[in-house]
């Protein structure tokens, strides 16, 4: 009887080693999950299109790492194809970790304005993720889908956060027009400057200013004489704007700000504005901060 050279016995316990461990990964394999996603920046809205690029952290909860290749992002709402992307750089997952990776996204933005009644109506929406490329440790070629709700509501706060916060608001020219028995009206100018790298149209505001997050009672309205106000990209622009105050309004302000001293002030707004001919209606509420010396508004956290 022969013996198996050393050599072939060595290669035939690799192979068989390779066998078990490529079937006990296969069995055990958990696509990497995505958990949330942390940021939202818009880089440009081209004809039909809004390219964003996103921060999202996904999990690999497998015990070892995952590496992936030319890996294509799909995100659907109830079966309608509203975006795709790509990860920026590919995949490399250590075992068991959470990690943050940046993709960029092409979205319709006509598809955006026919979910904008859904959006306004609902804090968060259920979107299902197609996620294919080339999967490591085996370059296996493969596509998961996954559901995730994303806020959104809290993504749009943060995207106006950042058209407003890098530039304080400024009001000039406030002066005291007409002074009636149950009301005041002030009229003043904002100049607004629009971060974003896209033109804005805002076609109408509604705003009214409380004294505090808690009161029903408000300070008082405000709202634009001019409408189709035509914000440029990187632009600063004048809004006149009238404030009308109540007297019940300024009473309740009075007393609120004798009990807690401040000049912090609460935004409840909606924004009614128009994008590549694209028309949306959105809420927007913010604290700030008044500085009644040099008329100066900044954005609180």
């Amino acid at each position: 009887m022969h013996k198996i050279p050393n050599f072939l016995r060595v290669l035939l316990f690799t192979i068989v080693s390779v066998i078990i461990l490529s079937f006990i990964i296969y069995i055990n394999f958990d696509y990497p999950k995505v958990d949330q996603i942390s940021s939202i920046e818009i880089k440009e809205i081209k004809n039909d299109s809004i390219m964003i690029s996103t921060k999202t952290n996904i999990i690999n909860n497998n015990f070892f790492s995952i590496k992936g290749n030319n890996i294509i992002i799909s995100s659907n709402h109830k079966d309608e194809l509203i975006g795709t992307g790509e990860i920026v750089n590919g995949l490399n997952l250590r075992p068991r970790k959470n990690h943050e990776i940046t993709s960029n996204i092409s979205i319709s933005l006509k598809k955006i304005s026919e979910l904008w009644g859904e959006i306004n109506k609902n804090d968060s929406i259920e979107f299902e993720l197609i996620i294919s490329g080339e999967f490591s440790p085996f370059k296996i070629k493969a596509s998961q889908k996954q559901k995730i709700n994303i806020d959104i509501k809290s993504l749009i706060n943060k995207i106006s956060e950042n058209a407003l916060s890098k530039n304080a608001i400024t009001i000039s020219n406030l002066k005291l027009t007409k002074v009636r028995v149950n009301n005041f009206k002030w009229k003043f100018d904002i100049n607004a400057k629009n971060n974003q790298v896209f033109d804005v149209i805002i076609k109408d505001i509604n705003v009214k200013i409380y004294p505090d997050n808690k009161t029903k009672v408000e300070l008082g309205k405000w709202s634009s004489n001019k409408k189709n106000i035509i914000l440029k990209a990187k632009k600063e622009v004048k809004i006149n704007a009238e404030l009308n105050v109540s007297l019940e309004g300024f009473v309740n302000t009075l007393i609120n700000k004798f009990k807690n001293i401040n000049n912090i002030f609460y935004i409840k707004s909606i924004l009614h504005v128009e994008v590549n001919n694209y028309k949306f209606k959105i809420p927007y509420n913010q604290k700030v901060l008044f500085n009644p010396i040099n008329q100066k508004i900044t954005l609180v956290k």
